[in-house]
């Protein structure tokens, strides 16, 4: 009982580790977002946790940045800044990619600066929506619950049996 006891409490460790470490950098404006191509490889692997500094915004060349596509309505993409035009535009490109995005970069729609991924954790993370989330966090606090009761009462039990082994046993060898 002990064995499964801790196992459920391990894994409700490791996810509350995972859960703090996409949470706990939005504190400090640093956001997640999640790879979903290769045009960054092999640096930033597709299916990555890429963590963007959004308080960071000042580009520059070489920079890799997280912006928003089309005219800051598109999806959030991470490429390299690999020209700042003297208005300001930004021209940017996939590092697995042979040529450079098509359309200049307004400086508005930069997001931030790259930080750092965690590589694959986003392809679990994509499968995962608030509703899973809340019912593996339900489920995990339902299990050490249950956990701790079970543990509880079968620990009882081993101390009512040890008492009565113990008496026995005093029994005995007062009787020899």
């Amino acid at each position: 009982m002990k064995i499964l006891s801790r196992f459920v409490l391990a894994l409700t460790f490791i996810v509350i580790i995972a859960a703090s470490a996409i949470s706990v950098p939005k504190l400090f404006g640093i956001m997640p977002f999640i790879t979903l191509s290769g045009s960054m490889e092999p640096g930033i692997p597709t299916g990555s946790v890429v963590f963007i500094d959004t308080k960071d915004k000042n580009v520059h060349e070489g920079d890799i940045i997280a912006f928003k596509s089309g005219d800051g309505q598109g999806a959030t993409v991470t490429h390299r800044a690999v020209k700042i035009s003297e208005d300001g535009t930004i021209t940017t490109k996939g590092d697995n990619n042979e040529v450079e995005d098509l359309a200049s970069l307004n400086p508005e729609h930069v997001i931030g600066k790259y930080k750092f991924c965690i590589p694959k954790i986003g392809k679990i993370l994509s499968k995962l929506d608030a509703k899973k989330n809340a019912v593996i966090g339900g489920f995990l606090i339902l299990a050490n619950i249950v956990m701790a009761v079970l543990e509880k009462i079968f620990d009882n039990d081993d101390e009512e049996n040890d008492d009565a082994s113990s008496e026995k046993a005093e029994e005995e060898s007062e009787n020899v």
